[in-house]
């Protein structure tokens, strides 16, 4: 990540960028109507027990990565436990967490880890899951979260 980057995420306006604005200096690349935008999911959990992947992270779940990255940052994390922080904060936030967890513990996965809930997967620093997604970054569709078509 170039330090041009983080300057720019340190003084972006994230609220801009939730309320569905394009941030040409988000832009990683558009063809049509489609566009990828940088957020800050770079991390990887080397000793996770598990990785849970999704299609791609939304702008809810690009807004709460970006907004963490940037507290981190502002005071004074290294890069490195700023994309942590930021990543395990946002992976799957939201409605779409609670949900997950409900889907996972549905399907038994926590008792195959030992784990009496799929939430304590997403306990910060916990180290258990590496959260992915088949599109790193986030997509968009005329402007609207990927879901995969086209």
């Amino acid at each position: 990540m170039d330090a041009t980057l983080i300057k720019g995420i340190q003084e972006l306006n994230i609220d801009t960028y939730s309320n569905g604005d394009r941030i040409s200096q988000l832009v990683l690349w558009e063809e049509g109507a489609l566009r990828a935008d940088y957020a800050p999911f770079d991390y990887v959990e080397q000793k996770a027990e598990i990785a849970i992947v999704g299609l791609t992270p939304g702008r809810s779940q690009a807004s709460n990565a970006l907004r963490k990255f940037q507290q981190e940052i502002i005071a004074g994390s290294s890069l490195e436990a700023a994309l942590k922080a930021a990543k395990v904060f946002a992976s799957f936030s939201g409605a779409m967490r609670s949900s997950l967890v409900s889907m996972l513990d549905e399907i038994g996965i926590p008792s195959v880890y030992g784990r009496r809930s799929s939430e304590q997967f997403f306990v910060p620093n916990s180290g258990l899951a590496h959260f992915t997604s088949a599109l790193r970054y986030p997509v968009y569709f005329k402007n609207q979260n990927y879901s995969g078509n086209p």
